[in-house]
C-alpha cells in the first residue's frame, strides 16, 4: 500500500515539475522576445530619425519618394517621342510612330499616354502638343 502512495505522489511531483521547467521555459520566451520587439521598436525610431530630416530638406528627396521610384532605367522612348512633338507640334499618334520607326507603335502610344498624363502635353484637334511649361 505504501508502494503505490509512494509511486502516485512521485508521479505527481514529476509531473509538478515538468509543468513549472515548461512555463519556466515560457516565461523566458516571452521575455526574450519581449526584448527582441522592443529593440526592434528603438531600431525603427531611430532609422526614422535619420531618414526623417533627409525628407524635410529639399524638393529632390520629397519628389523621390513622392513618386515611388528610385532611379532605373531613362525613359529613352518617351524622350524620344516628347522630342518629336516638339519638333512637329499638331501630329497624330499613328503619324508620330510613322516617324519614329525604331520604336514600336504599342510604346509610342504608352509614352504618348504617359507623357499626357504627366501633362507634358495635350492633344487638341486630333493633334500631340507640347504644354507650355512642360519639361
Amino acid at each position: 500500500m505504501v508502494n503505490q502512495q509512494d509511486q502516485v505522489q512521485t508521479a505527481e511531483i514529476k509531473r509538478i515539475l515538468e509543468r513549472a521547467t515548461t512555463l519556466a521555459y515560457q516565461r523566458g520566451w516571452n521575455a526574450a522576445m519581449a526584448e527582441v520587439h522592443k529593440m526592434a521598436m528603438k531600431a525603427a525610431h531611430d532609422a526614422d530619425a535619420d531618414i526623417s530630416p533627409d525628407l524635410n530638406q529639399g524638393a529632390e528627396a520629397n519628389d523621390l519618394f513622392a513618386s515611388g521610384r528610385r532611379g532605373g532605367r531613362p525613359n529613352t522612348s518617351e524622350t524620344k517621342v516628347y522630342q518629336a512633338i516638339i519638333a512637329l507640334p499638331g501630329n497624330t499618334g499613328a503619324f508620330i510612330a510613322g516617324q519614329l520607326p525604331d520604336i514600336h507603335e504599342r510604346t509610342v502610344r504608352t509614352a504618348l499616354r504617359r507623357l499626357r498624363m504627366k501633362r507634358k502635353i495635350e492633344q487638341r484637334d486630333k493633334g500631340w502638343f507640347a504644354v507650355s511649361g512642360g519639361t
